[in-house]
């Protein structure tokens, strides 16, 4: 990696959870071909690609997921969940259990989920639930995370709980509220990211919390951001040698991300807005944390992965 400056240690010291059950993402080798039972843990932070990104795998790499589908499909199909068993939804293979809250993954841990090696990928929002009950220091997640501005983040969900009311989180005052109110009201996030990442639900942050955030993401996590969510998807790819089979799935996930993303297109607000500023002051944290992955991160990983897997692949030719 001639030339390539790594972004360098930041000091903090990771959970045990994270330390032990998460693998560092960087290999020296540049080999980055994962066994059958490496189960990659994708973190689904709200807002940020993770449902196109779940598709994606699921319907054009024709992976067995887990999330929350499989275990809703099979309670409407009458299945028992009191086993490991995969479910077919629209033509997309799950697991029947629900790694989206914490009695479903108490439940998941309970069946084995990631030594079974049914799965070939997680899906959770529960971070450190997931890697301290799912995965060990025998049975390693390799995590996946994508990011995206908190602005547009925060707006998108003003916009998505406006009008889902299939969501526990719908709140029908969302839909007479500005979105200035909502920005002041107790529904926006405060810092979401960055309190996920170290663990810190309530109570003020500082900048320490922030180093100790940047530092888990900077050593664990394969990172994309939905921004550039079609190279971020190509360059997970590249580092798990998720390659499409053929012409059929590569334009099938060109399709989906391009359908999925038209669909959701929300304009970004401009910086000096009263909503902007508003939203901004409630995720100061989130937004050094974005642009630390945007402009040292995710540039540093795409073009180390980039050459070590170039490298690799033309040795062997």
């Amino acid at each position: 990696l001639e030339g390539l400056k790594a972004p360098p240690a930041l000091g903090s010291s990771l959970s045990l959870d994270i330390e032990n059950n998460v693998e560092d993402w960087f290999r020296a080798s540049g080999n980055y071909k994962f066994q059958k039972d490496d189960v990659p843990l994708f973190w689904s932070i709200p807002m940020t690609g993770g449902v196109h990104f779940q598709d994606v795998v699921g319907s054009c790499l024709k992976f067995t997921v887990a999330s929350e589908v499989g275990d809703k499909a099979a309670s409407i199909a009458g299945i028992s969940n009191e086993t490991i068993k995969e479910v077919l939804v629209y033509g997309k293979n799950y697991v029947n259990v629900d790694t989206t809250t914490p009695e479903g993954i108490d439940h998941a841990k309970q069946l084995n989920l990631v030594p079974s090696s049914i799965p070939d990928i997680v899906f959770s929002p529960l971070l450190h639930q997931a890697a301290s009950k799912l995965y060990s220091r025998k049975n390693k997640a390799n995590l996946i995370v994508t990011m995206r501005h908190p602005v547009s983040r925060a707006v998108a969900t003003y916009y998505y709980l406006r009008t889902a009311t299939w969501d526990p989180n719908y709140d029908v005052s969302l839909a007479t509220m500005s979105l200035e109110q909502f920005a002041t009201s107790d529904l926006i996030d405060n810092n979401f990211v960055t309190r996920f990442l170290v663990n810190k639900p309530g109570g003020s942050l500082n900048d320490d919390d922030l180093k100790l955030a940047k530092e888990i993401l900077r050593r664990k996590a394969v990172v994309g951001l939905y921004e550039d969510l079609g190279n971020s998807v190509e360059h997970i790819e590249r580092y798990f040698s998720w390659t499409p089979v053929s012409d059929e799935s590569i334009n099938c996930q060109k399709t989906r991300l391009r359908e999925s993303l038209n669909s959701e297109r929300i304009d970004m607000l401009p910086s000096g807005t009263t909503a902007y500023t508003l939203i901004s002051q409630q995720n100061r944290y989130d937004i050094f944390l974005y642009q630390y992955v945007r402009n040292v991160l995710y540039p540093y990983q795409y073009e180390a992965i980039w050459r070590q897997t170039s490298y690799l692949s033309s040795t062997k030719n």
